[in-house]
Order: C-alpha cells, then structure tokens, then sequence
C-alpha cells in the first residue's frame, strides 16, 4: 500500500466554506473517478498552518506486483 499525501492551499479571496465544500464536493469526488484510490480521505484545518494550508488529502493506492517471468 502507498499513501500519498497532499497539503492544500487556498487561493486568496476565495472563502474557505466555499473552498472547503467545492473540495469537498466537486473536486474529491472527480479525483476518486480519475485515480481509483483505496481510500480518499480529507482533513479540513480549523486554521491555517505553516504556508497558508487549510487542509490536507491522503491518498492510499495499492501496489500491484508481478514477478518477472
């Protein structure tokens, strides 16, 4: 299993509820249909952290191995 993890960030002027709910609605569900993630999981900040990031997204992929032949 390989776990990816992503900080995110705000753009500036957009709010965060708005940001929060277009993540969270348009654009998490779009990632899971191009990637096909194990597991998609998002963590929203309560307040920002270092960089201005406000949320994080984990990503877990199974890895798929054949041996040589």
């Amino acid at each position: 299993m390989v776990k990816k993890i992503l900080f995110i960030q705000n753009r500036t002027g957009i709010k965060r509820s708005n940001f929060f709910d277009h993540w969270e609605n348009i654009h998490a569900p779009h990632m899971v249909n191009v990637l096909k993630p194990q597991k998609y999981i998002l963590t929203f900040f309560e307040e920002d952290i270092e960089n201005g990031c406000c949320g994080m997204a984990e990503l877990w992929f199974c890895l798929l191995y054949t041996s040589p032949s």
